[in-house]
């Protein structure tokens, strides 16, 4: 019933009129199955503004959604943007308790950079101790030592279908595109050894 209601509201409440989006719940949702199911035990989701982006409210349900479903242990850490690495690894050490196996699920492109350099900082073995994933695959992502396993996202695409919406509404047109919403793919990297 709870995976219901949140899909319910995420498709049904935030969204009016024509729209294009990711499957942000879906993907963070299966993101967080699979860590489970690969051997990681606790779960941290760390992110700014935690209630009041679309995006990252669909990420969080989707992710507590997961949470239930395996009965794993978790916690939701809101940081503000201010909030330097080094800031962040102390409150992070709060949380982690590295006799288990825990995945930090960084919910978007700048918090990510900082869990990278936070769990650095404090040298914590990744992805054997720590494992760390986040969205948005940033050239960073790639060259970093190890590998941050990211959710990318089809940007062009929707760039590319929301122009179009956009023009058709500009010109007074009945467009002949509907709301779209597009998947996103995990591109697993040496951070999650998946």
């Amino acid at each position: 019933l709870f995976n219901n209601f949140h899909t319910f509201i995420i498709k049904f409440v935030y969204y009016k009129g024509k729209y294009v989006k990711t499957n942000n719940y879906d993907i963070t949702f299966k993101a967080i199955t699979q860590l489970y199911n690969r051997g990681y035990e606790e779960f941290i989701f760390i992110s700014e503004d935690l209630d009041t982006s679309i995006t990252r409210i669909e990420r969080k349900n989707g992710f507590i959604d997961a949470i239930q479903s395996i009965g794993a242990n978790s916690n939701i850490i809101k940081v503000e943007s201010q909030t330097s690495y080094i800031e962040l690894s102390k409150e992070l050490m709060k949380y982690i308790n590295i006799s288990k196996k825990v995945a930090i699920f960084a919910a978007h492109d700048k918090i990510l950079q900082k869990v990278f350099r936070a769990s650095k900082y404090i040298g914590w073995d990744i992805p054997n101790q720590v494992g760390i994933i986040g969205f948005d695959n940033w050239n960073w992502t790639i060259y970093a030592s190890p590998s941050v396993t990211t959710i990318d996202q089809p940007t062009y695409q929707e760039g590319k279908h929301a122009t179009k919406l956009l023009i058709d509404m500009i010109e007074n047109r009945d467009s002949v595109l509907d709301s779209a919403v597009f998947d996103c793919n995990i591109a697993w990297k040496e951070s999650t050894n998946l």
